[in-house]
């Protein structure tokens, strides 16, 4: 949900002064649900899933809380700062989707669309390219509908038997006659 609605903010459909707006969806939504989505992967021994879903929490919360500081003035971030914070989260989910390549390829697609949607804000905030903020925002709605797919799956496969929905390379194969 955060995703969503901050990309919105980043292709252009609402004033990107009043992103302040994001600030309780992720200091109160995206930041914990991710985490204690991660302590319950790792719970389950889904190393993976922990890493990703812990490392989008400390995101939400370190930019929600960034965004608040800004906003309540403590804090003057300059497009050049924000653009070099965002090549250090591209980098990181950058390495995600390298890792997520074995087998989770629906998480992998959501690595690999916020790595993109990184590399497209450091441009544009960089560069002050609005082009790349918009491209951005797309990408992050992409991203977003990716991630609600996964949450989907994850919550209707598990009263199933049989996969219904496919996350993994495995699950996959089963749904089509004759794959092996």
């Amino acid at each position: 949900m955060p995703l969503f609605v901050w990309s919105g903010f980043d292709a252009d459909f609402f004033d990107l002064s009043g992103e302040s707006f994001v600030i309780p969806l992720a200091v109160f939504f995206g930041g914990p649900v991710a985490l204690i989505a991660g302590m319950l992967a790792y719970a389950r021994r889904d190393g993976y899933l922990a890493t990703v879903a812990g490392i989008f929490g400390a995101f939400w919360l370190t930019y929600g809380v960034m965004l608040w500081l800004m906003h309540e003035g403590v804090v003057t971030a300059s497009a050049d700062m924000l653009g070099f914070l965002f090549v250090g989260w591209a980098a990181l989910f950058g390495i995600l989707w390298v890792a997520s390549m074995r087998a989770h390829w629906a998480i992998g697609l959501i690595t690999l669309g916020a790595t993109a949607m990184f590399v497209l804000l450091s441009i544009g905030y960089c560069s002050e390219e609005q082009n790349a903020l918009q491209a951005a925002g797309y990408v992050g709605f992409i991203t977003s509908f990716l991630a609600a797919y996964s949450a989907l799956a994850e919550m209707v496969n598990s009263e199933r038997e049989e996969p219904v929905l496919p996350t993994d390379l495995s699950s996959f194969r089963r749904l089509i006659p004759g794959a092996r």
